[in-house]
């Protein structure tokens, strides 16, 4: 209510009964008679009402998405000037209801998204297109991926042609580097992985839909052509022709799948795995495959993670170690000059003692490791850097951001870098002093690759 003029009340609502004989069901309802009589002045039933602005959230997926206003908050002085939230959006009234701006973003004249700095969106990878560095795609949770054709300035959704029940998540994205245009990415109806709580709420294999898309036209349409369950990675080998590149993908528990024919065609490569292998992240080196596995709960038991290697394209997998002491596997990272020098990102387990955390390295393909001095537990992300022999980033879900430039020896925190909860970081394309960070929750930050401590930080780091 305003708190001068307690007479003036805002309420949200989810789902009103009593207005479903006229398409109301959600949104907000004013009195100006201190409850006596209401009346709607945000209501969306079967479409949104024509006295609100939409944002590209309200656009591309349309009603029931982000949910009804679950905050309503009015100016203490003036009862006309309201704001709210969902769980995706964000909306302005200054005459009392009558309309309502968007705040969440803008619509440039060409209809494409572009970001005033409120975004509650969790992505997992920014990517860029070698032939046109202008096109750019987010892998995202919740809203599947968003392209741009102006370098980032602006954004459009990407989701013709996938399946329905996938748009959920985009766990990764990958652009050929040897035909203009094609891209493949991995999707899913579960999201959130690797966080154990994917596999704390009933059967982790109900309504599990996913697979691979392949796109011909830098993402505008996708076509289906791997389909099984949640596909959370996937990997493009060097070389080979055009239309026969070999790919991997790996799908949270069914393991690793196979295609020598630029993702046409795939075939399922896990001899060796458990039969639900919860295959999560792929990294190769040389001819040698890598392969990490979740930790999971299945029927009431909890399973460690797990890599694997694989030294004939995929034929047969091997076991190998991982540190003493871990139980869970987030990320791994091969070394681009250093034959069997590995990374993995560790996480500790849901209760104490229940498995370490910390960045580890190993020398030897994964039979022996060494954990590297970075002081920090709940690890999430590594990325080496293609250009700096040596550089490493690591991202927390606590602190933020890390980075070495002598192979891990040495770490410092990137300071100025906002928010807690971090994805893998990748260089710039258009300036190496710059990166690109993926959030967990507050969608892609760009910045300097040295950090910048001068930057204000309401988020501050914490042992």
């Amino acid at each position: 209510m305003c708190a001068r003029h307690a007479q003036v009340a805002y309420l949200s609502v989810f789902r009103y009964e009593a207005f479903s004989a006229h398409g109301r069901y959600e949104g907000v309802i004013k009195t100006t008679d201190a409850g006596r009589t209401w009346q709607w002045v945000m209501a969306v039933g079967e479409d949104y009402p024509d006295n609100l602005e939409l944002g590209w959230l309200d656009i591309s997926h349309g009603y029931g998405w982000p949910e009804p206003p679950i905050g309503v908050c009015v100016s203490p002085v003036n009862p006309d000037v309201v704001a709210y939230t969902t769980l995706g959006t964000s909306h302005r009234t200054d005459n009392g209801g009558k309309t309502w701006k968007c705040l969440y973003g803008a619509l440039n004249s060409e209809g494409a998204s572009m970001t005033r700095g409120l975004d509650v969106t969790t992505c997992y990878g920014y990517h860029t297109d070698p032939f046109n560095r202008n096109n750019r795609i987010i892998s995202y949770t919740d809203i599947g991926c968003l392209r741009s054709e102006d370098g980032g300035n602006s954004w459009l959704s990407a989701l013709e042609g996938v399946p329905r029940e996938w748009i959920n998540t985009c766990y990764w994205t990958i652009y050929d580097d040897q035909v203009p245009g094609r891209v493949y990415t991995c999707w899913a109806s579960k999201h959130d992985l690797p966080l154990a709580k994917m596999f704390s709420h009933g059967d982790y294999f109900k309504a599990n839909f996913g697979g691979v898309c392949v796109s011909e036209d830098g993402g505008r349409h996708w076509r289906p052509t791997l389909k099984g369950i949640t596909c959370s990675d996937i990997l493009l080998m060097p070389g080979g022709e055009a239309g026969a590149r070999v790919l991997y993908a790996a799908l949270c528990g069914d393991g690793v799948y196979k295609s020598t024919d630029s993702g046409e065609t795939w075939q399922r490569a896990s001899r060796g795995l458990p039969d639900r292998a919860y295959a999560y992240k792929l990294a190769c080196q040389g001819d040698v495959l890598y392969l990490i596995t979740l930790r999971a709960i299945e029927e009431g038991k909890s399973i460690s993670a797990k890599l694997y290697a694989s030294t004939d394209g995929g034929q047969s997998w091997q076991q190998r170690n991982i540190p003493q002491g871990a139980t869970g596997l987030s990320d791994i990272a091969a070394d681009f000059e250093k034959t069997g020098r590995l990374y993995v990102c560790c996480r500790p387990g849901p209760r104490p003692g229940t498995g370490i955390g910390g960045v580890h390295v190993s020398a030897d393909g994964g039979y022996t490791w060494q954990r590297l001095p970075l002081r920090e537990e709940f690890t999430h992300n590594i990325s080496l850097d293609p250009a700096a022999p040596g550089r490493i980033y690591v991202t927390s879900f606590v602190n933020g951001l890390y980075r070495s430039d002598d192979g891990g020896e040495n770490w410092q925190r990137l300071g100025g870098f906002n928010f807690r909860a971090a994805h893998r970081p990748v260089p710039d394309p258009d300036n190496p002093d710059m990166i690109y960070v993926p959030t967990f929750g507050s969608s892609v930050w760009h910045g300097p690759a040295m950090g910048n401590g001068r930057d204000f930080e309401d988020v501050l780091p914490r042992e």
